[in-house]
Order: structure tokens, then C-alpha cells, then sequence
């Protein structure tokens, strides 16, 4: 592609240049376009741009850095090729080749300018068209690889940059994880402080605690015993609610202490057959299985990694639960398991009155009871200890949603040991 440029095309060539090199041809006639302009697109993949003055080269050699620049030594007046050697010479262009063009070399003396001209490679052709065309073509392809050279330098300079980012974001996160190291070791030690907080209110509660309820439990029994059908009939009613207070304070007691100790009293996790544990909690919910006439029926069950008498107290609350919310019909409860990628998952499915959607998180809550104790006895700790014990192997449990009656409880515990503590 040809251009001839005037002054006021200038502001244009932003959005006309290609990405092929450019070469600027400096030509004082501008009624010729010398026929060295095509004989170069011939032989190059170039952009050229033909100027008259070299006020409009400078502005070009400014804006886009040509590759080249060709100067018509026939045609240029000795003060344009005095500027244009003048351009030469400063610092911003010392770098940028520059090729005269002249039909014979004999006619530049006298003219050179000090050394200027000795800055600018000269060729006479027609009778140096081959040395010309290897002129060219090495100039054109020292543009190229200092182009490559200044791309290479750009993405040099970005990696260095992005590197220098990156080991801030690593200087960053180091200090972020000795900052959570710290936190961690505080909160360990905050937590084993809490822990032994809650030994030994363990240790008061089974003690301190207790003592005055057995004291307060025993005369009552003495009033009731001597007193009972003596006095007024409200008074009897009277001494059998603290008698059943003073219960529901023990039980509310044992409870709180069972909850406590899942961390205190903790077992090794070993294989563990559920098949014995299940059979473990059947027995120690006998007398319930009797005399509700439950029916319990289970899948083969598995050998896992657990604590075994933790285990037992999950089966245990689970069935007894099961056993305790029902609306006058015989219990009716299944134990099933199937394995679910890494994890086995646990489903105690029941015929009961169901646990309501919107509760299904608090039932997991440390005394929060759904019915009233007068009509299902309990104090609201089955559920939180089983979620407590569950959690303690790395698993969790939660009420199923479902539309039949009864209520579907899971728990999933993990099959790698590693996942456990």
C-alpha cells in the first residue's frame, strides 16, 4: 500500500497504518511518485508513505517509528537533506536507519555536512539494486526482531511484575497463616480451658448438686408417707409435685452430665460391629420394647470405625424416642444403612407422631421438648446427645422431610477413620 501524505492528512494515519513494517520515503518533488515505490512493494510486505519535507518526517518518524527511512539524494534541495541528517544525528533517532537513494554517488560531494552524512547509508542505483535490495531486507528484518526484543521486554517486564505480585500474595498469606496459627492456639487453649470449665461443673453437678435434691427428695418422701390421706386433699396434690419437681430436677441433671461427658469420656474409635451395638441398645431398652409391644426390625448392619458405647447411646435414644411419641398404637420402628460415597448413612424411620418441618433444628436443641411432659415424659436431651456423639465422629443428623406419618431420623457417620477426630 502507497500513501502520500500532506500536512493536514496527518491526524488520519493512526487508522490507516497496517501491522506490516513502514517505510518512510523523503522526496522534495512532490508531483513523483518514483517508480522505487512500487519496485519496493514488489519485492517487501511494507507499508510505505511518501513525504515532501522533512518537517512531515519528523512528525511520521514521532508517531509510528517506521522501519525505515529512504531519502531521494537526486531530488532533495541540500537544505532539506541538511535537516534531515540534522534528525539523524539527535538521540532519539541515532538508532533509526536511514538509506539515500542516489543515481550517482559522485554528486554528494560537496555536499556532506560534517560527518552527518556518514550517518546515513547511501546506494546508487540502478547500478547497486542488488546490494539496495539486501539493504532493505536487513533492515526490515532488524525492525522485526526489535520489535520481537521489545514485546519479549513488555511480557519480561509483566512477569516480573506478576511475580513480584505473586510472592506479595505468598508474604501475604504467610502472615495470615501465623496470624490463624496464633488464633488457633489461643482458641485451643480458650478450649481446653472450657473443657475443663466443664469437668468440673460435671463434678459439681453430680455431686453439689445432687446431694440437696437426694435430701430435699427424702423428707418429701417422709411427708408423704406419714402425712399422706391425714390432711387436706390439696396437700397431698401439693407434696406429689415436688416429689415429681424434684424428679424432673434429677433427670434434668443426669442429662445435662450424660451431654457433658460425650467430651470428657471420650472412647478410641475401633471397628466397631453395629450389629452388637444395635443388640446392646435393644437390651437396655427392654422393659420399654415390652411393654409397648414394639416392633423393631433392621438391615444387615455394617462394621465401622466409632466409639462402641457412644454408638449404643445413639441406637439407644433413637429407639427409645421412637418408642415414647407415639398416639396409642403399637410402635412400629426399622433401622436401615447404605453406603453414600465415603460415608455410611444411618435412617431410624418410626410410626409416630411425627416431628413438624419447622422444628426439625430445634428437636436437636439441649431441653427443648415439642410435647408437654405431662403427656410424653422426657426432658429433651436424646436428640442433642445423638447429635453431640454424631458430630464427635465427623458426621451429621437430621430429620428426614416426608409426607407419611412417623418421623425419619438420619445420621451419617464417615468410612476413613482419618476423617474422624
Amino acid at each position: 500500500m502507497f500513501l502520500k501524505i500532506d500536512g493536514g492528512e496527518m491526524m488520519s494515519l493512526e487508522t490507516t497504518l497496517p501491522e506490516c513494517p513502514t517505510i518512510l520515503m523523503v522526496d522534495d518533488q512532490s508531483n513523483h511518485v518514483p517508480t522505487l515505490a512500487r519496485w519496493l512493494e514488489e519485492r517487501f510486505d511494507v507499508h510505505l508513505l511518501l513525504v515532501q519535507s522533512p518537517e512531515d518526517a519528523l512528525d511520521l518518524m514521532t508517531q509510528h517509528e517506521p522501519a525505515l527511512v529512504i531519502l531521494n539524494g537526486d531530488s532533495m534541495c541540500a537544505k532539506s537533506l541538511e535537516m534531515v541528517v540534522s534528525i539523524k544525528k539527535t538521540y532519539e533517532f541515532q538508532s533509526l536507519p536511514m538509506l539515500m537513494v542516489v543515481s550517482d554517488l559522485g554528486c554528494l560531494v560537496g555536499r556532506e555536512h560534517g560527518d552527518g552524512l556518514n550517518r546515513v547509508d547511501r546506494v546508487e542505483l540502478p547500478a547497486q539494486e542488488e546490494l539496495f535490495s539486501s539493504k532493505v531486507g536487513t533492515f526490515l528484518e532488524l525492525s522485526l526482531l526489535r520489535k520481537k526484543l521489545e514485546h519479549a521486554n513488555v511480557r519480561l517486564r509483566l512477569m516480573i511484575e506478576e511475580q513480584a505480585q505473586r510472592e506479595e500474595r505468598i508474604r501475604s498469606l504467610e502472615l495470615m497463616n501465623r496470624t490463624l496459627k496464633r488464633q488457633g492456639m489461643s482458641l485451643a487453649r480458650e478450649l481446653e480451658q472450657s473443657n475443663q470449665g466443664l469437668q468440673q461443673f460435671s463434678y459439681a453437678a453430680s455431686h453439689d448438686l445432687q446431694e440437696p435434691l437426694r435430701l430435699i427428695s427424702g423428707y418429701v418422701q417422709l411427708l408423704v408417707k406419714r402425712y399422706r390421706g391425714t390432711m387436706d386433699a390439696k396437700v397431698d396434690l401439693y407434696l406429689e409435685q415436688v416429689v415429681d419437681g424434684v424428679r424432673h430436677m434429677q433427670g434434668l441433671i443426669n442429662g445435662l452430665l450424660d451431654f457433658s461427658r460425650i467430651g470428657s469420656r471420650q472412647g478410641a474409635m475401633i471397628p466397631t460391629s453395629c450389629e452388637r451395638v444395635f443388640d446392646q441398645a435393644l437390651q437396655l431398652l427392654h422393659a420399654e420394647i415390652l411393654a409397648s409391644m414394639a416392633r423393631i426390625t433392621h438391615d444387615p448392619l455394617p462394621t465401622i470405625h466409632a466409639d462402641p458405647l457412644q454408638l449404643i447411646q445413639v441406637f439407644r435414644h433413637l429407639i427409645d424416642n421412637a418408642i415414647k411419641f407415639q398416639n396409642g398404637t403399637a410402635p412400629e420402628i426399622h433401622i436401615s444403612v447404605e453406603k453414600e460415597g465415603d460415608k455410611w448413612i444411618f435412617s431410624c424411620q418410626d410410626n409416630g407422631i411425627g416431628i413438624p418441618p419447622q422444628f426439625a433444628e430445634r428437636v436437636f436443641l439441649i431441653f427443648q421438648k415439642l410435647q408437654a411432659r405431662t403427656r410424653y415424659p422426657g426432658i429433651g436431651m436424646g436428640l442433642p446427645i445423638c447429635k453431640r456423639i454424631v458430630e464427635r465422629h465427623g458426621g451429621r443428623i437430621w430429620v428426614e422431610p416426608q409426607t407419611a406419618e412417623g418421623t425419619l431420623i438420619r445420621f451419617s457417620i464417615p468410612e476413613d477413620p482419618k476423617n474422624i477426630e
